[in-house]
């Protein structure tokens, strides 16, 4: 039984045919264009990128494939195909032009490269950037050797060295002076602003001298990293070779901020109040109506005062007494003598009268308890009027208040004149009269 032309026998029935154009029996012996014979001796489409084909694997591959030793045709890196080659590659690749291509390569397989484009070097199977620092590639890629000024991390790269820093392999292990190792990095304290060769600027408060910074002395103006002039207030101690305010023992970088006696504290300067002139922390020289103080200082001028102690008197001249307050010599009362600036006693032959010293009578025998006199001596008579002791007549044993004679010694007789008369031979005398 055979067959018209575009049918094959099959089973006994004659059955059109499409991907075969010779047949021996039931087996295809040739097929249409664009299939070929498989080793199951089935006409299939050709596959991607396949020219052509014998014994059923593929022999040869259009651009851009590539034939594989299995005899398949494939695109490097493709994961998704079309008959002009790739339309979407493995995540490494990029698509260009129906090709995958690992980027900067121009030589790579099963994702890996082996010969990167001129300014790249294969590294892990990729290409990276040449890096102008490197000296020296390994093998593998990675840098072995940098420029000064770089050092290799441990990614094999070079990196900028850390201002200051000394490297032993990818560490930084020490310092240049005058940078300090401070957990891993190369610092200068109290520094803002750094330079390779030290610091340029420095936080307030501090200055930069030697490429490092250094507190401010106070007052200090500095001109090349050296105290040669001082603010308003200060002034430059050769010997100390700073700035310094007279008096002061605490400093800011404004002024003073704790005085020594005797100067006292105002607006950032140590002044001794009342001082007109001062040389070497002591005054010399004070205002009117003060004195020098044994401290240098300047203590009120207190009149009259005989002896001093700080800036109250101890002890007034003859004919004044010291008050309480001890700041004041005024005129002592005649006979007082003085306790805590109160007449509380009196000298010899004076006696206390409340609160002053009364002159005793000398004339007097007796004084009542209040000084006053209640008797007086020999010839002399006590005063009704101011209660002292007046001379009498001497001829006289008894006194009236106003001096008259009240009674004569004998021998003498009270005259009409209240003086005392000898009396006469043999005569009797009565109110004055013989």
């Amino acid at each position: 039984m055979a067959c018209e032309p575009g049918y094959h026998l099959s089973k006994g029935e004659c059955i059109p045919h499409k991907d075969c154009v010779d047949f021996v029996g039931e087996v295809c012996r040739i097929c249409a264009p664009n299939f070929y014979l498989s080793k199951d001796l089935k006409c299939k489409p050709f596959e991607n990128g396949c020219l052509e084909y014998f014994g059923g694997l593929c022999t040869k591959c259009v651009l851009p494939f590539e034939l594989n030793p299995e005899g398949f045709c494939y695109v490097d890196g493709c994961e998704q195909y079309d008959k002009n080659g790739c339309i979407q590659c493995e995540p490494a690749y990029k698509l260009d032009k129906n090709v995958c291509r690992l980027p900067n390569c121009e030589q790579a397989k099963k994702g890996i490269c082996y010969r990167c484009r001129k300014g790249y070097v294969v590294r892990d199977g990729l290409c990276s950037k040449i890096d102008v620092n490197c000296l020296e590639y390994d093998n593998e890629g990675y840098c072995v050797k940098c420029n000064n000024d770089f050092h290799v991390s441990g990614d094999g790269k070079c990196k900028a060295n850390l201002v200051g820093c000394i490297y032993t392999g990818s560490d930084c292990s020490s310092c240049i002076a005058p940078f300090v190792l401070n957990s891993g990095r190369c610092v200068i304290d109290f520094c803002v602003d750094y330079t390779k060769d030290g610091c340029v600027k420095c936080e307030v408060d501090y200055y930069p001298v030697d490429k490092a910074c250094r507190k401010r002395e106070p007052g200090c103006i500095y001109k090349d990293g050296v105290c040669k002039e001082c603010t308003a207030g200060f002034y430059y101690d050769d010997k100390a070779r700073r700035c310094i305010i007279d008096g002061c023992t605490g400093y800011s970088l404004e002024g003073c901020t704790e005085c020594a006696a005797p100067f006292i504290l105002k607006n950032g300067i140590c002044q001794i109040p009342f001082c007109s002139k001062a040389s070497k922390s002591k005054c010399t020289d004070c205002v009117s109506g003060y004195r020098l103080s044994s401290i240098g200082g300047c203590d009120r001028y207190i009149p009259n005062c005989a002896e001093y102690s700080d800036e109250k008197c101890k002890g007034c001249l003859s004919g004044y007494y010291l008050t309480a307050s001890e700041v004041e010599c005024l005129e002592a009362a005649p006979g007082c003598i003085y306790k805590a600036g109160v007449c509380k006693s009196c000298i010899d032959g004076y006696t206390l009268q409340g609160p002053k010293c009364v002159l005793l009578d000398t004339n007097c025998l007796n004084f009542d308890t209040n000084g006053k006199c209640t008797a007086c001596k020999d010839s002399f008579y006590l005063e009704t009027s101011s209660g002292r002791c007046r001379q009498g007549d001497l001829n006289c044993g008894n006194f009236n208040g106003d001096g008259s004679c009240k009674e004569c010694k004998k021998g003498f007789y009270v005259n009409q004149l209240g003086a005392c008369s000898q009396k006469l031979p043999g005569c009797e005398y009565t109110n004055g009269k013989c």
